[in-house]
């Protein structure tokens, strides 16, 4: 079940600053988040991880 701020994560500031392509992967995965927290860790793991790549 998701969390009610998941529910509302599309009305989040921080989400929508997030690129298009992340905010739609974190929807997807049904990554368990709580909090404004939980979602930066989990976009800044995946933005850091991404442009390691994109270095390669």
């Amino acid at each position: 079940m998701a969390s009610e701020f998941m529910k509302n994560i599309r009305e989040n500031p921080y989400f929508q600053t997030l690129p298009p392509a992340l905010q739609e992967n974190i929807i997807q995965s049904g990554a368990p988040m709580a909090n404004e927290q939980d979602l930066r860790n989990i976009a800044e793991t995946y933005l850091k991880k991404h442009s390691i790549q994109m270095e390669k």
